[in-house]
């Protein structure tokens, strides 16, 4: 990770180096040992600083800036297949001057200008100064894992890896103008509504959401979303029968991509998704580069959901690997710290991020700074029968639709057959029904009630809520007529998902590693959204495509294990002997305090109910306890942030 700060000022003197250093100092944990600032005449300022671990080719690069003609290029990044790029750029007469992330999108700008985003391949957050028309451009992968924010003062704009270092800069000549507090972006941290993607919770700061671009000008700023554009995901379809073989090599080639030659940790569950990674690393026809490789996992007592120990070692023992076990001490060491985390561009934490905190610490011990995951599996593989049951009804096929029924019958039948109905009804149908018959009609992902001690009542809460609304409903409707498109379109492309992925990769890069996730690949994601809803399901066997592309890669014995009914779930060992408990005695210390909270002066919080609630020692179900954790971590930030 890289801390990247750029700006765009009419006063050519209002930066001077040392006020741009200063800057980057701010948020110094995402790097601060090889710093490079470039001021420019017209007005503009770039600024880039990073760790020397990250200076090897395969990690970030020691090329802090890249320069191609009069473009020159601040990054945060890291690129993949950056050899197909080579190629185009050559083709097309604009060879870069290396490798280097920086260098190639330097050559992307200057040959594509702002659809040098639809030919970039990998985690990036960059902005690249135009010195012919002074013009800063500044762009976030689809995925978003690397964060970007912006701040307007006048004819001054300013962007920065961090929010709230932008809160403390301003214009120079005058003290910095610190903002008030957003409520509605408060609202989104407690609530876990990212809305547009946008608020933050500082007002007059902003962040560019995943799959962006800005285009900054002297007092002028244009955003504009490309992650929707066709271009982005045109691929050609295999045949059906050959589709299992091609999205296993391709798993295998983006795992090899990410695969940095100086050793890297994997964290091994027993789910199908971390198993294809570590297919990818170690599985016959695996290019991986990795002179090292650790497996981490976490050690969860026998009998919890979350004990995975056959899964797991079965995939090692095959490919003659030991197994590194995480216990339950470092998780609570991790988690539950008491100071507000001041790399948190956002105020509310997220619910098991200890977890990935403690095996990044165990990778730190292993010597590793790259921990591999296998996050994104979820998105790009799982389909629901609803979603399948819903194609079928669309393209009037009884048959197979009362086939897929009859396979799902402990399913009640009018439940299934209600709900696949009403996702396949326009939004703006479901809209106006849903306000006549006062219920949901479509029913949305991730769309549960929130908690009654959670005020929705404030205007611009509700604005979040609607913005949430009509952003799922886009998603759904950009690509094609078929609802299973819009919402396979949603598992990867929405904000909740890159807001959560950032503070993952913050929290790991606070501890000095970086988080690589090979499942989240644009190849990969372009192939199979190309593929008809038949192609990945099976009915009761989740994931049957991903399981289908790994079969020539993984043991016989892991995936018999999987078919005799076997089941991974939530951890409820982590749940009972560490979540829970600690949250609760958090809460009594916060709801023990006789002043009003903040987020109560704001009319969001109402803390006589969470009280009456927490004292009738109800039970919570795991999206109220999200909702705990991130009321009481918002606070403390709000509270931390004013003194």
């Amino acid at each position: 990770m890289t801390c990247l700060s750029a700006g765009v000022d009419p006063h050519p003197d209002a930066w001077p180096e040392e006020r741009v250093r200063a800057l980057l100092r701010g948020a110094a944990w995402r790097g601060s040992e090889q710093v490079e600032v470039k001021r420019f005449d017209s007005g503009g300022f770039l600024g880039v600083a990073r760790d020397r671990w990250e200076m090897e080719d395969d990690v970030a690069s020691p090329v802090l800036m890249g320069r191609a003609g009069p473009v020159v290029v601040g990054c945060d990044a890291s690129l993949y297949f950056r050899s197909d790029l080579l190629e185009k750029l050559k083709k097309i007469g604009h060879p870069p001057v290396s490798l280097s992330p920086a260098d190639l999108i330097a050559a992307a700008y200057l040959a594509y200008g702002e659809a040098c985003v639809l030919h970039l391949e990998g985690d990036y957050a960059f902005c690249a100064w135009n010195t012919s028309d002074s013009t800063l451009f500044a762009a976030r992968d689809v995925f978003g894992t690397r964060s970007l924010f912006y701040r307007t003062l006048g004819s001054t704009i300013l962007m920065h890896s961090s929010a709230t270092v932008l809160a403390g800069a301003g214009p120079a000549g005058a003290p910095a103008p610190y903002p008030a507090f957003d409520e509605a972006g408060v609202f989104s941290a407690l609530s876990g509504i990212p809305g547009d993607g946008s608020r933050t919770a500082w007002k007059g700061i902003l962040e560019l959401p995943a799959g962006h671009f800005v285009t900054a000008g002297r007092g002028d700023l244009r955003v504009h979303r490309f992650a929707g554009q066709p271009e982005l995901w045109a691929t050609t379809r295999p045949p059906r029968e050959e589709a299992a073989g091609v999205v296993g090599r391709q798993i295998l080639a983006s795992v090899a991509e990410r695969s940095p030659s100086v050793g890297a940790s994997l964290a091994l569950s027993g789910g199908q998704d971390s198993s294809a990674v570590l297919a990818g690393l170690k599985g016959a026809g695996s290019t991986a580069r990795q002179r090292d490789l650790a497996l981490l996992s976490i050690d969860y007592p026998e009998g919890d959901p979350g004990f995975e120990r056959p899964w797991i070692e079965s995939a090692a023992r095959h490919f003659s690997l030991d197994v590194q076990w995480v216990g339950y001490d470092a998780i609570r060491t991790e988690q539950w710290l008491d100071r507000p985390q001041d790399h948190h561009s956002h105020p509310g934490r997220y619910p098991f991020n200890g977890v990935q905190q403690a095996l990044a610490t165990r990778a730190i011990q292993e010597g590793h700074r790259v921990l591999l995951t296998g996050r994104g599996g979820d998105n790009q593989f799982s389909t629901s029968p609803s979603m399948v049951l819903a194609e079928h009804f669309r393209r009037f096929r009884p048959i197979v639709s009362a086939r897929l029924l009859w396979a799902h019958r402990p399913i009640p039948i009018w439940r299934a057959i209600d709900t696949s109905v009403r996702i396949n009804l326009h939004p703006d149908l479901g809209r106006r029904l849903e306000h006549i018959l006062g219920r949901t009609i479509i029913p949305r992902p991730a769309g549960r009630s929130l908690p009654e001690w959670i005020r929705t009542s404030t205007e611009e809460a509700q604005e979040i809520l609607l913005v949430d609304q009509e952003s799922f409903d886009s998603l759904r409707m950009e690509t094609a007529d078929s609802p299973f498109e819009g919402w396979r379109a949603w598992a990867l492309l929405n904000y909740r998902f890159s807001r959560f992925g950032a503070a993952l990769f913050d929290d790991l890069r606070f501890r000095g590693v970086e988080l690589r996730s090979p499942l989240l690949d644009l190849r990969l994601a372009r192939l199979i959204r190309s593929f008809p809803p038949s192609w990945m399901y099976r009915p009761l066997e989740p994931k049957a495509l991903l399981r289908d592309a790994m079969r020539p890669y993984l043991p016989h014995t892991f995936l018999e294990i999987r078919n005799r009914g076997l089941r991974t779930g939530t951890a409820q060992g982590l749940m009972r002997e560490i979540y829970v408990p600690e949250l609760l005695r958090q809460a009594d210390v916060e709801l023990a305090r006789p002043e009003e909270w903040l987020t109560e002066e704001m009319g969001l919080i109402r803390r006589d109910p969470l009280r009456v609630l927490l004292q009738s020692k109800a039970d919570l179900d795991s999206g109220g306890w999200a909702s705990l954790l991130r009321a009481i971590s918002s606070e403390r930030w709000l509270k931390a942030r004013l003194a």
